[in-house]
């Protein structure tokens, strides 16, 4: 049953340095979410964003400091915490690529110092979603049948694809790596892709949301963009509310995304309006071409017809590109092709659906995504 009133809170949260857990502990006291935690001994899993093996002051994943502080006080109310996710689709799903993308991103450090436990299980099963307005089933980890209950740790990103990534972006990463691709295929288009999302995020039974907000990224996200230093954590019950709050700090109208419903938000603490002299800056894709599609008239006349003229194609700089190869496993409809190993990729313009799960797999910013002249110009 939906609420009339929401609740979010935001705190203000300077540094990653000491006193974040106090910070954090004041403002779920403050706010009230404590008392969701204060429920008798569990499992639970703490889900932090963990797209591939990146350095946290990259701003690409969730920062340890605020992972840690959140295993902390899931601790000191005497739950067993799970620290899990699953990388980029890009490579394989398998205890190697965890155990690379846990220590690079801290992770390991984090569960060396609290001792919570580390998830290898890359084990998956099929979740019915009944109440789902365009997606019934998902593959999901194994992981989460064995807890009571997650805590979704996001970071706040602007992101080239769907606009923005936070809270119910977020939860994606516990479909194992390798399936994320096929969601990109089956839903091309940008806010049908965020409706599967948000069914999918609400069939996990996720009791708060923490957002990682101390350094953002802006520009063209998820993995693409600048650090920015915005300062704060934002945290709530109700995905789709922080969610809301999320899509107003990247400086958009949250009515443009129809996946977010109109709801009632009473934010406790700062305004999100105090966070940053400007939003953050938007992807590329969403300053010209992409926001076209925003409008329900535009897509109507064909989405699919009209993407050659407004939606960017994905380009490889040849000066950034080390031919890795994650691009080309990356792409859902085979649009990206690497004819020589020692050359950089190609898009077969015909194939790209304009997903950017390539932009999303690189790991060394070598994909440009650069509105088409005739998009500039409408625009």
């Amino acid at each position: 049953m939906t609420r009339d009133i929401v609740h979010v809170a935001i705190q203000k949260a300077p540094s990653y340095d000491t006193g974040l857990c106090e910070q954090l502990k004041t403002a779920l006291t403050d706010s009230g979410f404590m008392d969701l935690l204060r429920a008798s001994p569990s499992r639970v899993l703490v889900k932090p964003n963990l797209i591939h093996a990146a350095l946290p002051d990259m701003a690409r994943t969730t920062h340890p400091a605020v992972v840690e502080s959140v295993v902390n006080v899931l601790q000191e109310e005497g739950h067993e915490v799970i620290l899990a996710d699953s990388y980029s689709g890009a490579r394989l799903w398998n205890e190697s690529g965890l155990r690379s993308v846990y220590r690079k991103t801290g992770m390991d450090a984090v569960a060396e110092r609290t001792g919570c436990r580390l998830n290898w299980d890359t084990r998956w099963s099929i979740r019915e979603i009944p109440s789902g307005s365009v997606i019934k089933r998902v593959e999901m980890m194994n992981v989460v049948d064995e807890v009571d209950w997650i805590v979704n740790i996001p970071k706040l990103k602007t992101h080239v694809y769907t606009g923005f990534t936070a809270a119910v972006k977020n939860m994606f990463g516990l479909v194992p790596g390798h399936f994320k691709v096929s969601y990109h295929a089956r839903f091309a288009d940008a806010q049908t892709f965020a409706c599967a999302l948000s069914d999918i995020a609400l069939s996990f039974p996720v009791r708060l949301t923490v957002v990682d907000a101390i350094m953002a990224m802006e520009g063209n996200g998820p993995t693409g963009g600048t650090p920015r230093h915005v300062g704060a954590v934002f945290m709530g019950d109700d995905m789709l509310a922080v969610d809301t709050v999320a899509a107003r700090i990247c400086g958009y109208d949250p009515g443009v995304f129809h996946w977010l419903p109109s709801r009632s938000i009473e934010i406790n603490g700062l305004k999100p309006e105090s966070l940053l002299p400007g939003a953050l800056r938007r992807p590329d894709s969403h300053k010209q071409g992409m926001g076209v599609f925003s409008n329900s008239f535009i897509r109507s006349l064909g989405q699919r017809i009209l993407r050659d003229v407004f939606a960017p194609v994905p380009t490889a700089d040849i000066t950034q590109c080390v031919q890795c190869g994650d691009c080309v496993n990356a792409c859902p409809t085979s649009a990206m092709i690497q004819y020589d190993k020692h050359a950089a990729p190609k898009v077969l313009k015909d194939r790209c659906i304009r997903c950017y799960c390539c932009h999303e797999a690189c790991q060394h910013t070598a994909l440009i995504i650069d509105p088409p002249r005739f998009a500039r110009w409408f625009a």
